[in-house]
């Protein structure tokens, strides 16, 4: 069954989602660090955490854009 969440505005062109801290604490209480989530554009919007392999690529990433 979905969820239904609510968007919140933050600042003049952004806007937000809230999950709940327990959804990420019970994947740290597995061992995962959450640094990011991953969203899927694909006629649907999908929120989910991601793979250790997709993290160190968004990871190596960032690092070149910043230079």
């Amino acid at each position: 069954m979905p969820l239904v969440k609510k968007l919140i505005t933050v600042g003049k062109c952004s806007r937000a989602i809230i999950i709940p801290a327990e959804w990420l604490s019970y994947y740290e209480r597995q061992g995962l660090s959450i640094e990011s989530l991953l969203m899927e554009l694909n006629g649907e919007i999908t929120i989910r955490i991601p793979t250790e392999a997709e993290s160190r690529l968004f990871a190596m990433e960032d690092r070149n854009a910043k230079l």
